[in-house]
C-alpha cells in the first residue's frame, strides 16, 4: 500500500458526456481535494486542485501514477 493511500482516495464520477473524471478526495475528512478530468490543451487527463489544499510527494505521486495510467489507456483505446 502506497502511504498516500491512508490519506487520498480517487474515485470516478458519474461518466461525463465524452471523457471521464475522477475525484481526489481526503479520505478522514471526506472533502474533495481536486478533480482529474481531460484537458484538451494538453490533449491529456490533468488534476485541478481545488485552492487550499496541500499535498506532499507521496501524495502527489500517487496522483502522477493515476494520470500516467490513465493517458496511457485513452491513448492505446485510440491508437
Amino acid at each position: 500500500m502506497n502511504t498516500a493511500e491512508k490519506y487520498i482516495r480517487i474515485e470516478e464520477i458519474e461518466p461525463a458526456a465524452k471523457t471521464k473524471r475522477w475525484r481526489v478526495f481526503n479520505i478522514r475528512s471526506a472533502e474533495t481535494c481536486g478533480i482529474i478530468k481531460w484537458y484538451g490543451g494538453f490533449r491529456k487527463y490533468v488534476f485541478f486542485p481545488n485552492d487550499g489544499f496541500l499535498f506532499d510527494h507521496e501524495c502527489l505521486q500517487m496522483i502522477a501514477d493515476f494520470l500516467r495510467q490513465q493517458n496511457a489507456q485513452r491513448k492505446k483505446r485510440h491508437d
